[in-house]
């Protein structure tokens, strides 16, 4: 294992080392990053479009095109825009001091028993 700003990898073991940053400096101030690029295009005339749309009209006729002939990726991308995405929520109803005075043995069944009941939702 190499130790500062370079490899903090164990040897033969993939993980990151606990504590140290795989990447201290951060990303680069001066990177030019893909998302203002593309939103300053997407309001410029489509080249291929024989109705001269933006490529935003253009590709939203494009995404609602392919959703209506039954593309499961478009329908699902349509949907997370426009609803946003799916969150599924868990609830717990137990007390704190009640998991602080479990054994080990009895945390692992509650764990077990909790993944079952959330199978079969």
């Amino acid at each position: 294992m190499q130790t500062g700003n370079k490899t903090n990898l164990i040897r033969g073991n993939p993980k990151w080392v606990k504590g140290v940053s795989g990447n201290p400096a951060g990303r680069p101030k001066n990177e030019p990053l893909l998302s203002p690029e593309l939103r300053r295009q997407l309001h410029e005339v489509c080249p291929a479009d024989p109705e001269g749309r933006t490529w935003l009209e253009f590709l939203a006729e494009r995404l609602l095109q392919l959703a209506s002939k039954g593309n499961p990726t478009a329908i699902k991308e349509l949907f997370e825009r426009i609803e946003g995405k799916v969150t599924e929520k868990v609830q717990f109803d137990i007390q704190l001091a009640a998991i602080q005075q479990m054994t080990d043995a009895e945390l692992d069944d509650m764990i077990v028993q909790a993944i079952g009941d959330g199978m079969q939702s």
